[in-house]
């Protein structure tokens, strides 16, 4: 299923995108050693938590070794003549480093910090999301009302975690004074084309697909509260942190707000344009 990213997006735009569509990030690191005990009886489901009603966390990427995420320095890059090698399109010049998110009922607003410090940020109500473009920091509408489950904005559900299961299970591993569950998922197979081409749409579901065959899956899951700790998407860690939740309802800004009902407006004007069907 093709999902349509506009032009004027960059592919570090898309990047986090695809995160809080799917949880896939960019970047490559090692799994760092844990203290694994082996207990081959699966916990029984949910095996993750439902995102409370109201709620507020954050998502910190670093590599193998715990530390930030830093921005790629290309200033040394040469060419034959010396002079400084320009960025490829198709190179990200900058990755997500952190999202926090905070949420009440269907409201929900997501903060992309980037390894250059730059920030985008997105409100959502429902399956309807209004996010900041990067370039000219207006909003573009992302709408995924009539998509399947597995293309749908998070919701209640935090994102790429459907792979945890009893199969994927393999034991329990202490993150500090955490006991987690532990779960594991081996690539399979290697990256297929997500698409993208020039003049074409990058296909985020593919993106997804793509990236889960291809890479090593690790989460770690707080037994108590099965709230997620850690998550290794084969290419660095995700490190779970929870925050206050709001204790108000939260206000969408009139930036957002304002995109959000012009198009709620033309979907119902939409609606009433459409030939009525004659009774039979």
């Amino acid at each position: 299923m093709k999902f349509m990213i506009f032009p004027f997006f960059s592919r570090a735009a898309v990047c986090g995108l695809a995160f809080l569509f799917s949880g896939v990030v960019c970047g490559q690191t090692q799994t760092p050693p844990v203290d694994t005990t082996v207990n081959p009886a699966a916990p029984k489901p949910p095996f993750v938590a439902r995102i409370p009603v109201n709620a507020h966390w954050r998502i910190d990427f670093v590599d193998a070794h715990g530390e930030p995420l830093k921005r790629r320095d290309r200033s040394d890059r040469k060419t034959e003549t010396g002079e400084a090698e320009p960025i490829p399109d198709d190179v990200d010049a900058k990755s997500p480093v952190r999202i926090e998110t905070e949420k009440t009922g269907n409201i929900r607003r997501d903060v992309t910090t980037y390894d250059d410090g730059s920030k985008v940020e997105a409100w959502t109500i429902g399956q309807v999301m209004a996010i900041e473009v990067p370039e000219t920091r207006k909003c573009a509408i992302i709408n995924r009302i009539n998509e399947d489950e597995t293309t749908r904005l998070p919701g209640n559900r935090f994102p790429g975690m459907g792979w945890i299961s009893a199969a994927t299970y393999r034991g329990t591993v202490k993150v500090g004074e955490v006991v987690c569950h532990y779960y594991e998922k081996r690539a399979v197979r290697a990256a297929a084309d997500s698409g993208g081409e020039e003049g074409m749409p990058l296909d985020l579901d593919k993106m997804q697909e793509a990236e889960e065959a291809s890479n090593d899956r690790k989460a770690m899951i707080a037994a108590q509260s099965r709230l997620p700790v850690q998550i290794f998407v084969g290419n660095q860690w995700q490190r779970y942190t929870f925050l206050d939740p709001p204790t108000s309802q939260l206000q969408i800004p009139e930036k957002f707000l304002k995109p959000l009902r012009e198009y709620a407006e033309s979907l119902q004007r939409r609606s009433y344009s459409r030939p009525q069907r004659k009774k039979s």
